[in-house]
């Protein structure tokens, strides 16, 4: 984006800004509960540990449904790149990535270092880790999205080592209001969806989301195809097909929720970056959870909960790849996985306040996991097949966890917040303990200082594991220990007066026993050496600062910067910054409300240079800058229209990957989209 376009926006946005600190009035009803704001609001986290949301443990974002579809985001991977320290990229293959403070696996496949919790029920697979199939999900069908950065392992159990995704539905939040809203947009883009509400009794209630969105986007990838491999234009393939259905039944005190998400999309550029012969080919995911939850007061001072759930998961990639046998000459081979496993969760918790000035939570959570299915059919250029599975068969694995959580006023300016959890895994034989503890002092009124130590870790999945010895696959490693991450962090909140909040948070993070791939020569392979390995000792250090102005209800300005150095030491000892992460990202959002039914908003984000895998002397991936601007408007009789132009300037914008053959992954350009929502 040239310096030109970003002054003349720059210009613009100080002009109306400063134009709004004159005017004043009943407009728009400011916006902002949430994203810096939210100062009186609660969080779910904070509503269980009577906390308010800036003394919730850990750098905590709320993102509300509202203000996101003003400012233009579509889904849920698109709020993420709201939320200082969050990186989000696509892989060369299509798979989604959010990485949390630099942490990623940018050797191997995508292995989730954070846990999403959707509803209350906590997304958890073995075999991948990988919950990238949720991100799709509409920003019409969310409530709100929490976000807590940092090992977070004693609230949400393994895998939160760099964080927690808190997803709220409507339909799970039980949102009275009916709604259907019409979608279209670029690439052929449709979407249908829907939130419906019924009171089926004076104390039931029935709640429903559901969705079907496709599009056929396809991009100009001329660089992307091997010589003499393709018979068809060389473009991406990265077709969607993608719906879910969500439920909520409120009984008295009982409560059951659940949702089925079905994913079915191309491969984009190729498994290994290169083209595939045909655009049908592509990967599914599935998941269903159904998930029951009982909560009720023992006394005064006590209170229980109950919930149990069970959950289906299904994984098939259709892809295609090549063998080259000269400069000039590739074969092409394909590879057909079909995975799937079942899983059981289980917990029981008491929440207790008969200690003085204490808020007391304790617990055990069960979970179970067994592998139905794993099978890998691999077609050889000769016609020849090999059939086999990705991982040993019949894997399972079981986790017991005890957990205690303590809330406690010390004072009128002191509160702490402290959490211990130990969790034992049966198929790794060991026990790991989780641990945060936070001190909140507030000197004033208007300043909230916060000090923390927290400690956290993520079991290797099966894939890391268990993944047999095959040419072309990357073999497991039964030895593996758990990834645990110890992190310091300080956040000062502060709030001079309602038009301003200043939010600033500094960590040092060191993860050892980081999974990996290692760099094994054709010998090494050949002798079935493990390629996933323990790394020791990888620090990650930055910082988030995120600030908000609201001059006026007409006018809101907020933004937000992070910056992040996460090191990386690859077995030949080449140390350097982690590879497709960038050191500075930020964004600003304008939002001007001139009356109740018209709004219009600016998003501009900042992506810096995005370091490359410099021991194979490639060059980093540029930075970009993108601008996204939308239009709202309310009418008399209750529909909402919303039209958004992405990347309004047509920045070329890249991702980074791990091959890294064309200076990153291109991404699309400018994009137009308009929602319609129908009150019913």
């Amino acid at each position: 984006m040239s310096i030109r376009r970003i002054a003349l926006l720059s210009i613009f946005l100080l002009t109306l800004s400063a134009a709004g600190a004159q005017q004043s009035g009943t407009a728009g009803s400011g916006w902002g509960d949430g994203l810096l704001e939210a100062l009186e609001e609660a969080s779910d986290i904070a509503t269980q540990e009577r906390l308010n949301i800036d003394e919730i443990p850990e750098f905590t974002t709320v993102l509300r449904s509202e203000e996101l579809r003003a400012a233009g985001v579509q889904d849920l991977f698109d709020a993420l790149s709201l939320v200082p320290g969050i990186q989000t990229s696509v892989m060369q293959n299509g798979i989604k990535k959010v990485v949390m403070r630099g942490y990623d696996n940018p050797n191997s496949f995508v292995f989730d270092k954070f846990k999403l919790v959707i509803d209350g029920y906590t997304v958890d697979t073995v075999d991948f880790q990988n919950t990238s199939y949720y991100l799709s999900l509409p920003i019409e069908l969310i409530e709100r999205i929490e976000v807590v950065l940092g090992p977070a392992a004693a609230l949400e159990t393994s895998g939160a080592l760099t964080g927690v995704i808190k997803l709220f539905t409507k339909s799970g939040s039980e949102k009275t209001e009916g709604s259907l809203f019409v979608h279209g947009g670029s690439y052929a883009e449709v979407m249908v969806a829907t939130v419906q509400s019924y009171a089926l009794g004076d104390e039931t209630r029935l709640s429903l989301d559901g969705y079907y969105k496709k599009h056929d986007r396809m991009l100009d990838a001329d660089d992307y195809a091997l010589p003499n491999t393709l018979a068809r234009d060389p473009e991406s393939s990265e077709w969607l097909k993608d719906f879910s259905v969500g439920a909520t039944l409120r009984y008295k005190k009982l409560k059951i929720t659940g949702r089925i998400k079905r994913e079915h999309q191309g491969n984009y550029f190729g498994w290994e970056e290169y083209l595939e012969q045909s655009t049908k080919r592509g990967m599914t995911a599935r998941h269903i959870y159904l998930q029951g939850s009982y909560e009720d007061d023992l006394s005064s001072m006590e209170s229980l909960r109950l919930s149990l759930a069970y959950s289906h998961f299904r994984y098939d990639a259709d892809a295609q790849n090549y063998i080259g046998v000269t400069h000039d000459l590739y074969l092409p081979y394909t590879l057909d996985l079909k995975q799937s496993e079942a899983g059981m969760q289980m917990e029981a918790s008491v929440n207790t306040r008969r200690i003085e000035n204490h808020d007391i939570r304790m617990g055990w959570h069960g979970f179970s996991s067994r592998q139905y299915s794993n099978d890998l059919d691999i077609e050889l250029p000769t016609g020849a097949t090999i059939d086999t599975t990705l991982t040993r068969k019949d894997l399972k694995r079981y986790l017991s966890s005890f957990y205690l959580t303590d809330s406690v006023s010390m004072g009128e300016k002191v509160d702490g917040h402290f959490a211990l959890r130990y969790d034992h895994l049966s198929d790794i034989h060991k026990g790991y303990y989780s641990l945060d503890a936070t001190l909140l002092y507030r000197p004033w009124s208007t300043l909230t200082v916060k000090g923390g130590y927290g400690h956290a870790y993520r079991a290797p999945s099966w894939v890391e594991l268990h993944t047999i010895h095959l040419e072309g696959l990357r073999t497991g490693n039964p030895d593996l220990e758990a990834e645990e991450a110890d992190t310091i962090e300080g956040s000062l909140i502060f709030t001079p007066s309602m038009r301003h909040l200043l939010k600033l948070n500094l960590y040092y993070t060191n993860v050892d026993n980081l999974i990996d791939n290692r760099e094994i020569s054709g010998t090494a392979r050949a002798s079935e050496e493990p390629e996933y390995d323990n790394y020791k000792n990888r620090e990650s250090k930055g910082f988030e600062l995120g600030y908000r102005y609201r001059p006026s209800p007409v006018h809101t300005l907020k933004t937000a910067c992070a910056y992040n150095d996460t090191e990386y030491v690859t077995e030949k000892q080449y140390a350097q910054s982690m590879p497709g992460v960038a050191h500075w990202s930020g964004y600003l959002l304008y939002r001007y409300n001139p009356n109740a039914s018209t709004t219009l908003s600016a998003r501009v984000r900042y992506m810096g240079p995005q370091k490359a895998y410099h021991d194979y002397g490639r060059d980093d991936v540029s930075s970009y800058t993108t601008v996204d601007a939308t239009y709202s408007y309310i009418a008399p009789s209750g529909w909402k229209c919303y039209a958004t132009v992405k990347n309004l300037f047509d920045e070329e914008v890249r991702d980074s990957s791990y091959y890294e053959r064309h200076d990153g992954i291109i991404r699309p350009g400018r994009r137009f989209f308009v929602t319609v929502e129908f009150p019913l």
